[in-house]
């Protein structure tokens, strides 16, 4: 068996980390179009791929046998909230740079 290639990787605390190290090596970095919102507005960086299949699924969860607080009840529905805004901007932002990204074989 072939030994694995190496991959080289840093692992970043925070999306601001990630970005100065992007403007200051040829390294990449996945993150969201609305995270990087800024830096593509002001030509600093392009969108390299946005597959269907690049995306991540989250879950709010709870013990089955324990009632939600009101605090979790309205802090559920604030994500709810502030998860369909951030997917109407992810939209808006997909639309327009879509013309940016190279066609996606996946």
């Amino acid at each position: 068996m072939k030994p694995a290639v190496p991959f080289p990787a840093i692992e970043c605390a925070n999306t601001q980390l990630a970005l100065q190290i992007v403007a200051n090596s040829d390294a990449f970095t996945f993150a969201s179009l609305g995270m990087v919102r800024n830096e593509l507005e002001l030509g600093q960086l392009v969108p390299l791929l946005q597959a269907p299949w690049l995306r991540a699924e989250w879950v709010l969860v709870r013990l089955r046998s324990r009632a939600m607080s009101p605090a979790v009840l309205t802090f559920a529905e604030e994500l709810r909230q502030a998860h369909a805004e951030a997917l109407r901007n992810e939209a808006q932002l997909a639309g327009r740079w879509a013309g940016a990204l190279p066609a996606a074989d996946c």
